[in-house]
């Protein structure tokens, strides 16, 4: 039998493998349309997680005639990646109606289809129409989903698992080994706006060369008018830059940013679809766009002619400031745009990060859209003092957010993260010689759900850091929904370090949802106070000295202290 049948065959099994948590038919009757955060009922995570534009409604809530998938929690299952551990899969002819509880232009839609049977994913078919008129058909895409075996994980199905401890499943193993990252999201504009009450459906056609169609999870927004240019700015296209996306816009781009800098006015990016496939370096300036749904910087990953300074071997497009040892960049002001990014596979030397550099001197990030990046904002130090704030990352197949090696003094408060391929929110303190520790750094009221990979929210070292106020909900394997861990050549946790009002739902029901890796010798105070979740746990590692935490419960919360 030759090797592409066998991949073939191998990729039919993990479908049904997949498919095997179908536990409920389609619905009988039609539900009342039902609001949820990050999968939960709004009245359970009322003043936690990021304040968003948008309306959530699970798939399994609405009214469908496919089959139910989940719960679930295992790895490797689409389950389990769901939002809520719960989705609708779809035949041809099959499909999922929401009712509108809110006026709406717009949706998002979160959505899974099979991989090529050799890896590189497959596009699809699904039909809209609203009160069953103005049918659009849309293109949904697995060339962003689907990775295999482990750590940096492949795009090939037939990809052979590396040896050690690491890897308790006995040989030969099953092909497609550990298939993950199931899922990708779509933006739509709808023609009109619509009111509550109306009806949207999501329909499989006869016609599909998709064996299965996974619908998760739809987010409805009102989405407002472009923003008009500012005064004191200056275009975008006046330089040459192409909003119709078929020339390449950086530098037009550059050009722009060069003369706003001359004059001291900002750059503004009308609305548009912009290629670029590179960074675009930012210093001392203020870059908006008419807002995230309407202005789109657009670009593929591509080899480099020899390996950048930074170990970078592709290019894609992103907003950089200047890398530390260049000086950093400050007074930087982005807002208001996109970024879609091209990134399928993940290789950790490659600056493919929507947001990356040093950043900071009073800099904003604020109203991004950042899909498709390795990781949305990816920070390296030493820099300090900026503000992070009502941003959506999805799709990353990294971390959604790391600041790295020696930051000070940022807050990342209001971010929407989903589906991330390793830490949703990150801050690692890495090891340096000149000894710099991030510190005095804040994620607060930040919503990070089904990171595919490690945790929702990582501290790793440092000095007087906090996370407080935060939704976080269903990773899925090898991570908690917060931890703090001495790991990765990270320096020693020093001063205080702060858990506080959290809403949590863990990957299982009796799993921790605060999860410390400490070295015996760690001297720090932990503060974990209101970590609530829907059940009660705690428990307290021995191995971990517990005089040394402070930890402070005013309500029924619960901690895990683990010591390893």
């Amino acid at each position: 039998m030759s090797r592409t049948v066998l991949r073939a065959l191998a990729v039919a099994l993990t479908t049904a493998v997949l498919g095997a948590t179908l536990t409920a038919p389609a619905t009988a009757t039609r539900p009342a349309p039902r609001i949820t955060r990050a999968g939960l009922d709004p009245a359970l995570v009322a003043g936690r997680g990021a304040t968003v534009p948008f309306v959530e409604q699970e798939a399994e809530n609405a009214f469908f005639t496919g089959e139910q998938i989940g719960p679930g929690r295992e790895a490797y299952t689409l389950s389990a990646e769901a939002s809520g551990r719960t989705a609708v899969r779809l035949q041809p002819r099959q499909y999922v109606e929401f009712t509108l509880t809110h006026a709406a232009n717009a949706l998002t839609l979160r959505y899974s289809i099979p991989d090529a049977p050799t890896g590189g994913g497959i596009q699809a078919p699904l039909d809209l129409t609203i009160n069953g008129k103005h049918k659009r058909t849309l293109t949904l895409t697995s060339e962003y989903a689907w990775l295999y075996g482990m750590y940096p994980f492949s795009n090939d199905p037939n990809v052979d698992p590396i040896p050690g401890w690491w890897k308790p499943e006995p040989d030969p193993v099953a092909k497609p080994f550990r298939p993950n990252h199931f899922y990708d999201e779509q933006r739509v504009l709808l023609d009109r706006t619509y009111r509550a009450g109306d009806r949207v459906r999501l329909a499989v056609p006869k016609h599909t060369n998709a064996a299965w169609t996974v619908i998760d999870v739809a987010d409805f927004e009102l989405v407002k008018a472009p923003i008009r240019q500012p005064a004191r700015s200056l275009d975008v296209r006046l330089f040459g830059a192409d909003p119709t996306g078929r020339r390449d816009s950086a530098p037009a781009i550059d050009r722009t940013i060069a003369t706003a800098k001359k004059l001291g006015w900002s750059v503004f990016i009308p609305p548009g679809t912009y290629q670029v496939n590179r960074h675009i370096v930012v210093d001392k300036v203020t870059v908006r766009g008419a807002g995230n749904w309407h202005t789109i910087i657009k670009g593929k990953v591509l080899p480099l002619a020899e390996p950048a300074p930074d170990k970078s071997i592709h290019s894609a497009p992103g907003f950089y400031g200047k890398y530390a040892d260049a000086g950093a960049s400050t007074e930087v002001h982005l807002a208001d745009f996109a970024i879609e990014s091209d990134v399928r596979e993940r290789i950790d030397t490659d600056q493919v990060n929507g947001v990356g550099g040093a950043i900071g001197g009073g800099s904003t990030i604020e109203n991004l859209y950042l899909h498709r990046t390795k990781v949305g904002i990816w920070l390296d130090g030493p820099m300090d003092g900026l503000l992070i704030r009502n941003n959506i990352i999805t799709d990353a197949i990294a971390d959604g957010m790391n600041l790295h090696l020696g930051v000070s003094n940022v807050r990342a408060t209001n971010n929407f993260v989903r589906n991330s391929g390793d830490d949703g929110l990150a801050m690692w303190s890495e090891t340096n010689p000149a000894g710099l520790a991030n510190h005095n750094n804040v994620y607060d009221h930040n919503t990070v759900q089904t990171p595919v990979l490690a945790n929702n929210i990582a501290i790793y070292g440092g000095r007087d850091n906090a996370v407080t106020d935060n939704l976080v909900a269903d990773p899925i394997r090898e991570g908690s929904t917060l931890h703090a861990g001495s790991r990765f050549n990270s320096t020693p946790f020093e001063g205080k370090l702060t858990f506080a009002r959290n809403t949590t739902r863990p990957r299982r029901p009796e799993g921790p949802e605060l999860e410390h890796r400490a070295r015996r010798d760690l001297v720090v105070r932990l503060a974990v106070d209101d970590v609530g979740r829907p059940a009660d746990h705690r428990q307290f590692v021995p191995g971990f000295d517990v005089q040394r935490a402070d930890v402070r419960r005013r309500l029924a919360s619960q901690g895990h202290l683990c010591h390893q």
